[in-house]
């Protein structure tokens, strides 16, 4: 099958995000798998050096365009409508005469995240875009991440009034683009049941990203202080929410106990305020961006994932667990991958004093954290393994197969 992947970036080893890592791995799937990929992508520096990094069996077509995916300048129309802002790429890629005709010749098109489908949705009529197979890969559920930033809001503030909005606005411009899409692919079961039930998707099926990686052994001796690790893009609303509340609300109550311990967060991105904090409180490390998190995870006594915001699965959460390091998380942090009550899981806390409690209790008997860490690793280099990705990805494509040629 030739498949064009319409992708917001052409995915290479060592992009710096875990959403562009996913797409890399996913392509490198279907190539396994035996399908032809194209990858088709905005004209951007990034993408056009990318572009002499691909895996092989991996090829890449770029279309100009004045209106990139990242692109963060928006009016407040824009910011409601979010998904609704791609619409000009459906046009640019129409009049691409090299990102056309790899459309044309697909037999299936995929658009990776959900907003990138609303291309789709804006194409001609009788466009290839909206003529051909279809397949959204969710890597989250809008309408999930949406609802939980209109909730952090104060009820009914002007704040919370606006994310109501776009709440509503995402929710409709969302089912527009699942239900009429042939098929939807979701990052864990959990999103592909809350699909099927929010927009009746027929063909909605669900597979584990391949996140395993090897970390060398843990130092027989830790280190003198004990490092609680949180890794995140700062940029991302919830990631920067996340990382002041546990700084604000629980924080405060580790170090306490724990004077010597140090928070750090590792991650592109942080602000003003983070760096400020930072630069005030030796307990508290921010090291902006990384090329590789290996040291960082390897000199973890604790990790956490303080999320009370976002969707989909939280790609951190899993590497924690890869990393053979005891984990405190909420509950938001841990959904879709484990139960809130799994012995894999050292701590699931949302509240602030019990989340504390986690983590002192880690650093008071790191034995026992390191036996239910090891627990969980196995676990998951086994579900997030590579080998059962592939052979998930080539089952939910024969599945597909009878459609594209009907």
């Amino acid at each position: 099958m030739r498949i064009a992947v319409v992708s917001p970036f052409v995915p290479y080893e060592g992009i710096p995000h875990a959403g562009g890592e996913y797409v890399r791995k996913h392509t490198r799937a279907l190539a396994a798998s035996g399908h032809k990929v194209t990858v088709v992508a905005p004209l951007s520096a990034d993408n056009l050096d990318a572009v002499a990094q691909l895996d092989n069996g991996v090829e890449a077509v770029l279309y100009e365009t004045d209106h990139l995916l990242t692109d963060r300048r928006r009016n407040l129309v824009q910011r409601l409508f979010t998904l609704r802002r791609l619409a000009a790429h459906a046009r640019s890629i129409e009049e691409s005469p090299e990102a056309s005709e790899v459309i044309a010749r697909a037999d299936a098109i995929e658009y990776q995240w959900t907003e990138t489908g609303w291309i789709r949705v804006a194409s001609r009529r009788d466009s290839p875009l909206r003529t051909k197979p279809s397949v959204v890969i969710a890597h989250d559920v809008i309408h999930q991440r949406e609802r939980r930033a209109r909730d952090a809001a104060r009820h009914f503030s002007v704040l919370w009034f606006i994310r109501h909005l776009k709440l509503l606005a995402s929710t409709h411009d969302e089912r527009r683009i699942i239900g009429s899409s042939t098929a939807v692919l979701a990052l864990s079961e959990k999103d592909a049941t809350m699909l099927r039930s929010l927009y009746s998707a027929d063909l909605t099926g669900w597979v584990n990203p391949p996140l395993d990686f090897s970390q060398e052994p843990r130092n027989a001796s830790p280190e003198p202080t004990p490092r609680v690790l949180f890794v995140g893009a700062f940029h991302r609303q919830e990631n920067a929410s996340a990382a002041h509340w546990f700084l604000n609300e629980v924080w405060p109550l580790v170090t306490t106990q724990r004077p010597d311990a140090r928070a750090v967060f590792a991650g592109a991105s942080p602000d003003a305020n983070l760096l400020a904090r930072s630069n005030a409180d030796p307990s508290i490390e921010v090291t902006g961006y990384l090329p590789r998190l290996d040291e960082q995870y390897q000199r973890a006594a604790v990790i956490v994932v303080p999320l009370h915001q976002g969707a989909g699965v939280k790609f951190k959460t899993i590497s924690a667990l890869l990393a053979g390091r005891p984990l405190v998380t909420t509950r938001v942090g841990i959904e879709g991958i484990l139960p809130d009550d799994s012995p894999l899981v050292w701590a699931v806390a949302d509240d602030p004093i019990q989340f504390a409690a986690g983590i002192l209790g880690a650093l008071k008997d790191p034995a026992g954290a390191a036996v239910v860490a090891e627990q969980a690793r196995t676990w998951a280099a086994e579900t997030y393994s590579e080998r059962r990705f592939v052979g998930d990805i080539r089952d939910f494509f024969e599945r597909l197969a009878p459609i594209e040629s009907a």
